[in-house]
């Protein structure tokens, strides 16, 4: 039978089996690891897919977080802005209410010093109409006693002018032109020399026909000022006109 077996082995169709299966062996050993080349590159594939789709997904989330940051950045400046705008505003409103404060209070003291300025002018003026009228009365008085004097002095010299004129008193048109008389004394009624009727010292009183001027006397005289420091009229001689 081993003769028979290594005869067999020997024989070429034998050989033509065993070199046909190794070929086949071979073939099929090759498409084998075609497959696991297969396999492994699919593998390999996936695999580098998966990491790009993670690299992708990184790349997302560090798009997503910076354009969060700087969404959260433009909404910081926003804030930040409207933050220096009301402070902008605050601090122009304290500025205008403390102009207007100022202003207030410049005008409420020039208010006060204008009212104080008239109370003082209308004080002074008071003072100074008391002072004039006081002054006026006192002149009135010694214009009589001058007057009196002068007359009884100058009784003599017809045409003469009064002494002076008041230095706070003006000249006014002569306020009684036909009865410029003053009364020297009881046995003497004479009149001074009136500047605007030139009346002669001497006259006697009498009724207002006696003392009466001409007509180009009282047309021409009597439109002039006449000085209010002129002969005053004394009590006496105002009832004796009257009379």
């Amino acid at each position: 039978m081993l003769r028979h077996a290594a005869g067999v082995t020997a024989s070429p169709e034998w050989k033509e089996w065993k070199t046909k299966c190794t070929a086949k062996r071979k073939e099929m050993a090759l498409k084998e690891k075609e497959k696991e080349k297969e396999v492994e590159w699919a593998e390999h594939a996936v695999l580098k897919e998966k990491r790009d789709i993670e690299k992708a997904e990184k790349r997302m989330r560090k798009a997503e977080e910076k354009v969060e940051k700087e969404r959260e950045k433009a909404v910081e400046k926003e804030w930040k802005t409207l933050a220096r705008i009301h402070a902008q505003q605050k601090r122009k409103h304290v500025q205008e209410r403390a102009r207007m404060e100022k202003a207030a209070r410049s005008l409420a003291a020039k208010e006060a010093k204008a009212a104080a300025a008239t109370k003082l002018a209308l004080k002074k003026a008071r003072l100074r109409t008391r002072r004039q009228k006081h002054m006026g009365n006192e002149e009135g008085t010694n214009g009589d006693s001058a007057d009196t004097h002068n007359s009884r002095k100058e009784a003599g010299s017809p045409g003469a002018l009064p002494t002076s004129l008041p230095a706070t008193l003006k000249p006014r048109p002569c306020p009684r032109p036909l009865y410029c008389v003053v009364t020297v004394s009881d046995s003497q009624p004479v009149s001074p020399a009136c500047p605007v009727l030139q009346h002669p010292p001497s006259v006697q009183l009498g009724p207002p026909e006696a003392i009466l001027p001409s007509e180009s006397e009282a047309e021409g005289s009597c439109a002039e000022s006449l000085a209010s420091s002129g002969p005053r009229w004394s009590s006496r001689a105002k009832k004796e006109v009257k009379r």
